[in-house]
């Protein structure tokens, strides 16, 4: 199971310095958004950090700023679209082994979802192998490497 949470940032001028992410709310869509934190810095606008939901149908919204002290509503000047992502394909190398030795294979997964790896990341405890055999027998496998071949891709 693959959980990705999206961090989406929220650009607007003219908000009250003394404010915090208490003072807001962002919706889309009817959804509430989680408002992690509000920064403001002098003479640029407002950043608000809040959580994308995860939404399963393809959809195009219109975000809505909600300050919530003077109960202002303020929709964003654009819409956010929901696409499918790209489907994921896997392939394996080399494609038959050896019954009576262990075999050293490499797994190919193209469009995965981001993972953050770091050299200090046990891969194992991010990414988990499973070899689902006829007659219930699974066999468990381990990650020696991982390797990003897009490396300008953020995988946040």
């Amino acid at each position: 199971i693959i959980v990705v949470v999206i961090i989406v940032v929220v650009v607007a001028a003219n908000l009250d310095p003394l404010t915090n992410a208490s003072h807001y709310l962002v919706t889309v869509g009817g959804t509430n958004l989680t408002v992690l934190s509000v920064v403001h810095a002098p003479g640029l606008p407002s950043t608000l950090v809040c959580t994308l939901p995860t939404v399963t149908l393809v959809t195009t919204v219109r975000p809505i700023l909600h300050i919530l002290l003077s109960g202002t509503s303020v929709p964003f000047p654009a819409d956010l679209s929901f696409i499918k992502p790209p489907t994921m394909s896997l392939g394996v190398q080399p494609t038959s082994a050896d019954l009576a030795t262990q075999t050293r294979i490499q797994l190919s997964i193209t469009d995965f979802p981001g993972v953050r790896v770091t050299p200090a990341t046990n891969l194992n405890s991010e990414i988990f192998v499973e070899f689902h055999m006829p007659f219930g027998i699974t066999a468990y496998g381990t990650v020696s490497a991982f390797r990003q071949v897009d490396e300008s891709l953020d995988p946040n």
